[in-house]
């Protein structure tokens, strides 16, 4: 039964299609970008904080800052504790 034909293999399925990875690259990309955001956003917030410096209030900063004292008239039975307050003004560059 050898008739020096090769034998017949068996056809191979078609190859499965490639998932694209573009959906990861896009996923990732916007993951990336609003972490840097965040930290932009963080480190210019900490940046403006600790470049800050208090300074002693102004007489103009005293006449128009309103204080508990003043507020205490209008409120009946309500005692101030004026020990727990402390008025600052903070300049930022």
């Amino acid at each position: 039964m050898d008739s020096g034909m090769p034998p017949v293999l068996p056809q191979a399925s078609p190859p499965a299609p490639r998932k694209s990875r573009a959906w990861l690259f896009v996923v990732l990309g916007l993951a990336g970008t609003a972490m840097l955001g965040f930290l932009v956003v963080v480190g210019a917030g900490a940046l403006f904080e600790l470049t800050a410096k208090e300074q002693p209030l102004s007489a103009n900063d005293k006449a128009a800052l309103l204080t508990i004292e003043d507020v205490a008239l209008w409120m009946e039975d309500f005692s101030p504790d004026i020990s727990l307050g402390k008025s600052f003004a903070v300049q930022y560059p």
